[in-house]
């Protein structure tokens, strides 16, 4: 079976898992997002040459962020959920600080980098497991105008990349990479933002016409900062857990972003 084949059926079975979870939403979904930060966690730490403890702690910090978050979100904010949250980020902040001198695989930069993917990876959540909490059809839209853009940026880039790319301007961090394929996910991206805003006129406001401006400029972001770590580690994917497509941060890196941007622009 070629890879273009296999990409494509598993984009196929992805979708079969991820929208019925997206339009029932709810603790389905919220169970999903904790799963996947998890297993996304997981495979960043396959990369690094740390000891087991350094490991452990940090899948279970994420997985214990995750879940307390969800249960901070659905009972108003409650004061003893934002305590225990509280107490397990200092607990990583010292433990991460520590791991520079518990474990001799490890460097300053090793240390800087594990903790800003445990901050990346806990505001992500946090934004997706907020966005699930709205109701009705204003919660579609947000998430629609997550994913959609996202994805048919990241489309557009590769597809126009791939036949008109000329110009590679990041070398070093994706070859392929090119200023043509750049443009084009940016316009596809926006144009994307504007048609669900149209559709959802209802809920327009100004930050999420911002947010569709800056989504497609945040999915490419995203995309070379994933990117820059896999050539960090001499890596082409995060795992073969998706054949095709590689990993969970492989397929996600633009959405872990965007979700964190979308979030500002609402509360902000």
């Amino acid at each position: 079976m070629s890879t273009k084949v296999l990409r494509i059926l598993t984009g196929i079975g992805l979708a079969a898992l991820v929208v019925p979870l997206v339009i029932i939403g709810k603790l389905p979904f919220d169970i999903f997002i904790m799963v996947l930060f998890t297993g996304a966690m997981y495979e960043f730490l396959r990369l690094k040459q740390c000891n087991w403890i350094t490991k452990a702690v940090s899948i279970i910090t994420v997985a214990g962020i995750t879940v307390l978050t969800r249960f901070h979100i659905h009972n108003d904010f409650s004061l003893p959920y934002f305590k225990i949250l509280f107490a397990i980020l200092v607990f990583s902040l010292i433990f991460l600080s520590l791991s520079y001198f518990i474990d001799d695989k490890l460097n300053g930069n090793d240390v800087f980098l594990l903790f800003t993917m445990l901050l990346i990876y806990t505001a992500s959540s946090y934004a997706l497991l907020t966005l699930n909490a709205y109701e009705g059809a204003y919660r579609y839209l947000l998430i629609a105008l997550l994913f959609l853009p996202t994805v048919v940026c990241d489309t557009a880039a590769y597809a126009f990349g791939s036949k008109f790319g000329k110009t590679k301007y990041i070398k070093k961090i994706s070859p392929n990479k090119s200023l043509e394929g750049s443009i084009a996910g940016y316009v596809f991206g926006l144009a994307m933002g504007l048609i669900i805003l149209a559709i959802g006129h209802k809920y327009f406001t100004w930050q999420l016409l911002g947010a569709a401006f800056v989504i497609p400029v945040t999915c490419q972001i995203g995309d070379l900062f994933f990117s820059s770590i896999k050539r960090l580690h001499s890596a082409k994917d995060f795992s073969n857990l998706l054949p095709g497509h590689g990993g969970i941060n492989d397929r996600m890196d633009s959405l872990i972003i965007d979700s964190i941007v979308l979030l500002a622009f609402i509360l902000f």
